[in-house]
C-alpha cells in the first residue's frame, strides 16, 4: 500500500470519536487503506486482521460505520460514512475531504510562490541562503552551468510568462 490520507483535526471533536474504540480504530483503518477514489478493498476479515481487532468487533465497527448517525454535522447520506460496494467498503465523504486537502495545498503553494517572488522584487533576503541553495540548484555548484531548474521545482505552480519573456 503506498500514499497517504490527510486527517482533519475536527475527527477529535466528531461523533465518530465517542464511539467504542473498536469502531474509531476501524474508522482510522478504513482511511488509511482507502485509494484515490475513496474504496477500502477489504473484508471484514481483512479489516479485523489489519486494525488489530477481533472479527466480531470488525463487524460492529462497519455496522456502526454504516449505519445513519443522527448526531453528525455532516448529515449528507443520513449521517453515514460507508457503504458496501464491489470491491469492499465506499467511504462516503471522500471526494468532499479530497477537494478540501487538494484546495489547501494549492493555497499553501500559492502563498509561497508569492512570497518568494514578492522578495525577489524588493531584492531583499530570500528564504533561502546561499549555504542552503546547493541543495536544490544544481547550478550553484557549478557556476559554467547557468540553469535554474529546481529539482523541487515540480511542487510549486508554473510560472507563466507574457509574449516578451517578463512574467505576466
Amino acid at each position: 500500500m503506498t500514499g497517504w490520507t490527510p486527517l482533519y483535526q475536527q475527527i477529535i471533536a466528531s461523533s465518530i470519536w465517542g464511539t467504542a474504540d473498536h469502531v474509531r480504530i476501524a474508522w482510522i483503518t478504513l482511511l488509511a487503506v482507502a485509494n484515490k477514489n475513496g474504496v477500502a478493498a477489504v473484508t471484514v476479515g481483512g479489516l479485523a486482521r489489519l486494525a488489530n481487532i477481533s472479527h466480531d468487533k470488525a463487524q460492529d465497527a462497519i455496522n456502526v460505520l454504516s449505519s445513519p448517525d443522527a448526531d453528525t454535522l455532516t448529515q449528507q447520506n443520513e449521517g453515514r460514512r460507508i457503504e458496501r460496494c464491489d470491491s469492499g467498503w465506499r467511504l462516503l465523504n471522500w471526494e468532499k475531504y479530497r477537494e478540501m486537502a487538494k484546495a489547501q495545498l494549492m493555497r499553501e503553494a500559492q502563498a509561497e510562490a508569492s512570497a518568494r517572488y514578492r522578495a525577489k522584487l524588493k531584492g531583499g533576503p530570500s528564504n533561502e541562503t546561499e549555504s542552503n541553495k546547493s541543495e536544490y540548484l544544481p547550478s550553484a555548484k557549478n557556476e559554467s552551468n547557468k540553469s535554474n531548474h529546481r529539482e523541487d521545482q515540480h511542487c510549486y505552480p508554473p510560472v507563466r510568462k507574457s509574449a516578451k519573456g517578463r512574467r505576466a
